[in-house]
């Protein structure tokens, strides 16, 4: 529980204060937040350019193995300038749809998440007043839901492991 301090105001009530720790990256890595569909990914990650300052980069490739690759080629190399030592991408469940998506990231040893599909929803709705499906907000939310860390492990089994639970 952070510390509370107590401090009068001009009208002799008290007014109630809190600190907060307030966290950063410490693994130094950036989040790309990405919407997968069957034939398309939308991306969407920041780039801090100075304090209160960021570029914002969106990105539309085709779901397809070698462009992906190429893709997360770039955007290593892009945040290798900008000194992060890696990204990490961050994905909602889709099923098949993902998978290429996260086996490619994986063998350039990039880190991966999933968000959960209820809080992208729910964060959609509060931070643009909309519900409807859009790809290019979806990315967007997704990657705000990775920057405060509110991501779910993306766990990849072997066959051996999988043969066995079935």
């Amino acid at each position: 529980m952070p510390p509370k301090f107590l401090l009068p105001t001009t009208q002799g009530s008290i007014m109630k204060v809190t600190e907060e720790i307030v966290e950063f990256n410490a693994d130094n890595v950036m989040n790309i937040g990405i919407d997968v569909a069957s034939e398309k990914l939308d991306v969407y990650f920041e780039l801090a350019l100075k304090l209160n300052v960021r570029k914002i980069c969106r990105d539309l490739i085709p779901n397809r193995t070698t462009a992906i690759e190429d893709a997360l080629l770039r955007y290593q190399a892009i945040a290798k300038e900008q000194g992060y030592l890696n990204i990490r991408i961050v994905c909602e469940p889709t099923g098949p749809y993902s998978v290429n998506l996260l086996s490619v990231a994986k063998s350039l040893n990039c880190i991966t998440a999933y968000v959960n599909p209820e809080a992208v929803y729910k964060s959609k709705i509060i931070e643009t007043n909309e519900s409807g499906k859009t790809d290019l907000i979806d990315a967007e939310i997704i990657n705000s839901l990775a920057k405060r860390d509110k991501v779910l492990i993306c766990r990849t089994y072997s066959a051996d492991y999988q043969k066995q639970t079935l």
